[in-house]
């Protein structure tokens, strides 16, 4: 008796029609495509390369800027609250005025 195996070969032998080999491509390509192509994709990979720097830079910039502002508003806070409590304590202190014009004395000054 035939095993299955054989069996499956004998009927594939009948049955099914041959494997044809692999035919090649219709449209071959001439080497000036080619080396279009070739040019098209270092292109490509110089974007890609610039797109990441843009992206890393813009990542950069904008964890700088958030890190400003945070400072920004801590002291804006820190020195209201300092304020607040000077003048709880009874400790004298300067008027917006007169700080603003320390300030530009202080400016003119380091000009």
């Amino acid at each position: 008796m035939l095993s299955y195996g054989r069996r499956f070969a004998i009927m594939r032998l009948h049955f099914l029609p041959p494997s044809k080999s692999p035919t090649p491509p219709k449209d071959l390509k001439t080497t000036h495509q080619l080396a279009l192509e070739n040019r098209l994709s270092v292109w490509g990979e110089m974007i890609m390369r610039i797109r990441r720097a843009v992206r890393s830079v813009s990542t950069f910039v904008s964890g700088l800027a958030g890190a400003a502002l945070k400072a920004a508003v801590t002291s804006i806070v820190l020195g209201a609250v300092l304020v607040s409590v000077m003048h709880y304590m009874g400790v004298p202190v300067p008027s917006a005025h007169d700080l603003a014009r320390g300030l530009s004395r202080l400016a003119r000054g380091l000009s």
